[in-house]
């Protein structure tokens, strides 16, 4: 195959054309226009990131694929990689059908790149929708996390009962009672189009998603002005999208726990749940919140609830697939080829579960050392 390869610097000059692909093509919520211009006003603009888009077609015009990639710097490498990292939990283009032979597309692409060092796309899906993702084809290597989902069918009772036990369910009752006793109890849900209601979830959700990192001894992105303007502010495009999905469980109007994810094409992302600090945790809200959502996407046709990535053991409780990810390293210079070697040495250490279990314990040591200087 030989492709005609169309770029792209700008998202008003690729508008047209990206929309016309997400539009026909199978996406991530993560790809499409309205999340990813939003992520670039708050946060890869600021930074200086560089768009690099690309639209790819056969020989006869039809179209193949679309690339929303960026030139970015980190640790002094010039670097191409995914529009919207880290926020994007999955990496991959918008696929217009199977394609086989995606290397001689690849190369065609890799002949309209800018001097980068190194070509680095993590989070790369094994499929796409209901594609196979073509990156794959590219010698990717074994990402060092999965993601996992749900096919959702039925109601919320049936669902309910097929994945848990007569003790689970009396559990979750006796929690919701109690929790019920602690004050008015209520849920909402809200795309956007009840601002004050977005204001006040995704408030509540920096606030408890914060405390929470600082908890766990994890880098606190919500710190950075940068990732906080693009919870709390979407762009106009975003917010008109009905790509959003905020959702709370509130004991006297004040939320105790929130959510806050993207529907998109059928799927439903459990993005960024959040719960408040103190005795609420004995209640396990954020599991109660977990059920409307649930039934929520039940009652409004959502095929799939997509627990995203990570390999946290509730999971298990609710999924029944796992989606592998992938990750493609190339080096394009000599500085890429030395930083290659850096490179490979981390994906043996993150592979080697006693050396990084090792690494989080001298981390943790060395935290709560610092913690108690202060």
């Amino acid at each position: 195959m030989t492709p005609t390869i169309k770029t792209f610097h700008t998202f008003d000059d690729a508008r047209e054309t990206w929309k016309t692909f997400q539009d026909e093509g199978e996406s991530y919520v993560f790809q499409s226009y309205e999340w990813l211009s939003s992520w670039y006003h708050h946060i890869g603009r600021v930074r200086g990131d560089k768009p690099f888009l690309v639209a790819v077609y056969d020989e006869t015009g039809e179209p193949i694929c679309f690339l929303a990639l960026a030139v970015v710097m980190t640790g002094g490498m010039k670097t191409l990689t995914w529009l919207g990292d880290p926020l994007n939990d999955y990496g991959a283009p918008i696929v217009m059908r199977d394609i086989t032979g995606f290397g001689d597309v690849w190369n065609g692409v890799a002949a309209h790149l800018p001097p980068v060092d190194i070509v680095r796309l993590p989070k790369i899906p094994d499929r796409v929708g209901g594609v196979p993702n073509p990156l794959c084809e590219l010698g990717c290597r074994r990402y060092h996390s999965s993601a996992h989902f749900v096919r959702l069918e039925g109601d919320w009772g049936t669902f309910y009962e097929k994945r848990t036990g007569a003790k689970t369910r009396s559990t979750d009752r006796r929690k919701h009672r109690r929790l019920s006793e602690k004050g008015t109890l209520s849920h909402t849900v809200t795309d956007g189009s009840d601002r004050a209601a977005f204001d006040v979830l995704t408030r509540a959700m920096i606030d408890q998603k914060g405390r929470r990192y600082i908890e766990i001894n994890t880098r606190n992105i919500l710190d950075d002005a940068r990732y906080r303007d693009f919870f709390a502010t979407p762009t106009e495009d975003l917010m008109a999208s009905g790509q959003l999905q905020l959702a709370g469980l509130l004991v006297d109007n004040q939320p105790i726990t929130t959510h806050w994810g993207m529907v998109y094409a059928g799927r439903f992302y459990y993005y960024m749940p959040s719960y408040a600090a103190g005795e609420w945790r004995r209640y396990s809200p954020g599991r109660l919140l977990l059920f409307h959502l649930f039934e929520w996407c039940l009652e409004n046709g959502i095929e799939v609830f997509d627990f995203t990535i990570g390999d946290e053991e509730y999971k298990k409780d609710w999924c029944d697939e796992e989606m592998p990810l992938y990750e493609y390293f190339e080096p394009r210079s000599l500085k890429g080829r030395l930083y290659g070697v850096y490179y490979n040495l981390r994906r043996f250490l993150l592979g080697n579960a006693a050396v990084l279990d090792l690494a989080r314990r001298v981390k943790r040591f060395f935290y709560r050392l610092r913690y108690a200087r202060t």
